[in-house]
């Protein structure tokens, strides 16, 4: 009977672990109202009014999520995928394999950045509409440069200080938090 008590916890550690949910928070520090948008294959597509500086819009990713999209913007990328946005697009549906990439492949907006916490793993940055595929996925590139993958199981990430002067969105990858930073922090 003991056996089958522990079994039973075990297996029950194992399942809260793997469906811990993963909450994303955008944060607005751009001084103009934005929009933050936030799209995976596991949920319906939501978006939430950031207003001005220092304004934020958080939601509770499900376990395992798949295909997240996360963007931030103020009318010029109409749709649910973010269509002519600067986007983070990321995959956390295996715990010990996450991966996630800057995307410009539907155009560029602003600039982005991020992170992994695990000093093995790297994160990414993508400057401009002309960053090098190594930065940030781009139109007519398939070579994978800017995919970044952690396979720390339960890894998280770290703030990289602004190095932009201008308007940019700077992008904290927490796992199980993903924090997306809309002109700066």
């Amino acid at each position: 009977m003991i056996f089958n008590i522990k079994n039973s916890l075990v297996a029950l550690a194992a399942v809260s672990t793997v469906l811990a949910q993963h909450p994303i928070t955008i944060y607005n520090y751009c001084g103009q109202e934005k929009y933050g948008h936030i799209k995976s294959a596991a949920f319906d597509y939501v978006s939430g009014l950031l207003g001005t500086n220092g304004g934020s819009y958080e939601v509770t990713v499900p376990a395992l999520a798949s295909s997240l999209i996360v963007f931030g913007e103020s009318g010029e990328c109409p749709g649910v995928d973010g269509p002519g946005c600067t986007r983070l697009e990321c995959d956390f549906s295996n715990p010990a394999y996450q991966q996630c990439n800057l995307s410009r492949v539907s155009g560029f907006t602003i600039p982005l950045a991020w992170s992994w916490t695990d000093g093995s793993c790297t994160g990414g940055h993508c400057e401009s509409a002309t960053a090098s595929t190594a930065d940030c996925w781009a139109p007519n590139s398939n070579d994978g440069s800017s995919l970044r993958q952690c396979n720390t199981a339960n890894v998280g990430g770290k703030y990289i200080p602004s190095f932009l002067s201008k308007c940019h969105e700077l992008i904290q990858v927490l796992t199980p938090t993903v924090n997306l930073y809309l002109c700066g922090a």
